[in-house]
């Protein structure tokens, strides 16, 4: 029988509610049992689900090894990929091969805010393209955005399309003081200032339209349609070597593709898309992205498709991004480009569309929409769950990884099979909580009871353990020498989920724990008066992104991603569901 709260958590109540220099450890995971008829895991020929157990614990580091015989064809491919240290190398050659054609007025770009200042900054960097082709009939888009000079300190470099900053810029009526970090910048308002509201629309960047003689079938609204196999996002150097983390940070690297206002219906061939409904991150890169030095390290972040699959992007496409050099404040001057690398070709039936279901859990309410920001008092452990279910089908999950913010983020996980109610979770974690109740903390103690007590409750209910994340300490490197990144860990990427069916109807339950790595950690603190009366914390982010084909299932589908925020196109739905009208933060 479940114990009761009173019972459960009584004899953590004299524990020392925040220990922050010790990591919680959660119990030990049961093989699932390999003989069950129903088994959700999708496995190679003549594995067990049993070669599932060691992934599932949560702390497993992304390496080649990590790519198990298990996996079937197709997850495994995309696995190995990762490590293929070919790719580095190909397009640093093609980089520094380029002769790079400035285009004006494409872009938007700031350099700030504090504590970072550098007052001979120069805000204004230019966009600068190369094509390359290649001999199977796709090209390379090869994009710079600079050159950056910084000396560390976490400073922001900012860029954005200047038709996506003006969409922005129009929807609030020409203000600046709207949730995202750089258009608060001076170089960024000022530009938005002279470009925006004017007769002529700010130019599109210049990807893939003028290299192929396209005919306008990619959609059933006649759109372009490029299909992408490969991609970089990150920064480079002036002689074209690829710069990882350290020293430069990838907050954020996002390429949208131009889908129209509404996605209820048609719109005309060559009408502007809006960028504001169109921020669903189609191609993305953050920090924690990077693999181990000795696992490919910045090799990871160049992305291959699963074999046979590409993602389908709607043209024009439009970027957003920020970059931080984490190196000491002070040092010397590093000379730097944001890089962009696309390899694709018009969509022609030759690949399958690969989709990412972006599940991100966030407290009921307090959301902001695509990006699934939200705020965690930076010293203390805290937990709250969600639970929903998938509306499409899937017969394997292709490819998956896990997107979080470490220094705060101690665990998450994801069961598939069984309701919150099945499970009993409400009766262990709090959960579906509001802006006015915000988060709930608990003791490490009462966090390990209560791990262990939804573990078997789990079991009973017949539910299928699919995605694990736990922070480890072999999953960040120290920075050599000391950087100004928070204790000087750089966090890698770590593995999160194994291959599992995905049906309409199937519910999930998702299970998040906070907790600061370090004392550090704890002292991170952003203003949060806003939410909550004197309430400072800090911005996470609790990310399963899972890569599946729905073409079969859904006739001509061919958007990058899908999420409980997109109207026609949903892959899943919280429950409750959200109204999405919550208060929005940085991405």
């Amino acid at each position: 029988m479940l114990m009761s709260l009173p019972t459960l958590f009584a004899a953590a109540r004299s524990v020392d509610p925040f220990e922050a220099t010790r990591e919680i450890q959660p119990p030990t995971i049961s093989a699932p049992d390999a003989t069950r008829a129903d088994d959700r895991y999708v496995l190679s020929a003549g594995s067990s689900s049993t070669a599932y157990a060691a992934l599932l614990k949560g702390n497993t580091p992304a390496t080649l090894e990590s790519c198990v015989d298990a996996f079937p064809a197709e997850y495994r491919a995309a696995c190995v990929s990762q490590f293929d240290e070919t790719k580095q190398v190909n397009i640093e050659q093609l980089a520094s091969a380029c002769t790079w054609v400035p285009h004006e007025d494409v872009v938007m770009s700031a350099h700030g805010p504090p504590p970072y200042i550098d007052l001979e900054h120069d805000d204004t960097v230019s966009y600068e393209r190369c094509v390359q082709s290649t001999p199977t009939g796709e090209v390379w888009e090869l994009a710079r955005v600079g050159p950056w000079t910084t000396t560390g300190g976490i400073d922001w470099n900012s860029v954005l399309s200047s038709s996506y900053a003006c969409d922005i810029h129009d929807s609030v009526g020409g203000g600046f003081d709207i949730p995202i970090e750089k258009q608060k910048l001076p170089g960024m308002a000022n530009q938005m200032s002279t470009r925006c509201n004017v007769a002529l629309r700010p130019p599109d960047l210049p990807f893939f339209e003028d290299q192929f003689a396209w005919t306008r079938g990619g959609t059933a609204d006649g759109h372009l349609v490029v299909a992408i196999s490969e991609y970089m996002l990150g920064a480079i150097s002036p002689s074209g070597r690829l710069l990882g983390y350290p020293p430069i940070h990838a907050h954020h690297l996002h390429i949208e593709e131009g889908r129209p206002a509404s996605d209820t219906g048609p719109s005309p061939p060559g009408s502007p898309p809006d960028w504001l409904a169109s921020a669903y991150g189609a191609l993305v890169a953050h920090g924690d992205e990077q693999c181990l030095e000795g696992s490919n390290g910045v090799g990871c972040l160049i992305k291959r498709a699963v074999p046979g699959y590409a993602t389908m992007l709607r043209l024009p496409l439009a970027i957003t991004v920020d970059q931080q050099d984490v190196r000491a404040n002070g040092s010397a001057p590093l000379r730097w480009y944001t890089f962009l690398a696309l390899k694709g070709r018009p969509r022609d039936g030759s690949r399958k569309a690969v989709t990412q279901m972006k599940l991100m859990f966030y407290p009921l309410q307090y959301n902001n929409s695509v990006f699934g920001t939200f705020l965690v008092p930076s010293a203390a452990s805290t937990a709250f769950w969600r639970e929903g279910r998938f509306l499409v089908n899937a017969s394997s999950v292709l490819w998956s990884y896990v997107h979080t913010h470490p220094a705060w983020m101690s665990e998450m996980w994801m069961y598939v099979g069984a309701s919150s109610q099945q499970m009993r979770v409400g009766e262990v974690l709090t959960g579906n909580i509001s802006l006015t109740q915000y988060i709930t903390e608990y003791s490490g103690a009462e966090l390990e009871a209560a791990r262990a007590v939804l573990e078997a409750n789990a079991k009973r209910a017949d539910a299928t353990l699919v995605c694990h994340y736990r922070r480890d300490s072999s999953m960040f490197e120290v920075g050599e020498p000391e950087t100004a990144e928070l204790d000087n860990h750089f966090y890698r990427k770590p593995m999160g989920c194994v291959p599992f069916r995905i049906t309409a109807g199937l519910p999930f339950v998702g299970i998040v724990v906070t907790l600061p790595s370090s004392k550090a950690a704890a002292r991170a603190n952003t203003d949060m008066r806003h939410l909550k009366g004197s309430y400072y914390g800090s911005g996470e982010h609790a990310f399963f992104r899972l890569f599946v084909n729905l073409e079969e299932t859904l006739e001509g589908y061919d958007y990058a991603t899908c999420e409980p925020t997109l109207t026609t196109h949903r892959c899943y739905d919280f429950l409750p569901q959200d109204d999405f009208t919550g208060s929005a933060g940085s991405h």
